[in-house]
């Protein structure tokens, strides 16, 4: 679960899984409802690109998974990376 407030996140959270996505054998799912104001969200290269609509006073929370597609040999843990930026 990652908590968002306006201090660490304006506009869009990317979530940068170092080379998990580059790998054809993981699929990411990501489901948008008006509670998490979640937009759109996008898949470049290796980042995850989470859009919202708006970011309030209060906490935010929301989880993703990754699901495996191909089992590999000796699965090691990822790892995540959050960064805020506001582009107006």
């Amino acid at each position: 679960m990652i908590e968002a407030t306006p201090q660490h996140l304006l506009d869009c959270v990317a979530l940068v899984y170092d080379d998990q996505l580059k790998r054809p054998d993981f699929v990411l799912e990501l489901v948008s409802d008006k509670s998490n104001n979640i937009l759109r969200t996008d898949v470049e290269n290796n980042k995850v690109n989470i859009y919202f609509s708006e970011i309030s006073n209060n906490a935010q929370q929301f989880s993703f998974g990754a699901e495996v597609v191909v089992e590999v040999e000796n699965p090691q843990p990822g790892t995540a990376k959050v960064f805020d930026y506001y582009a107006p």
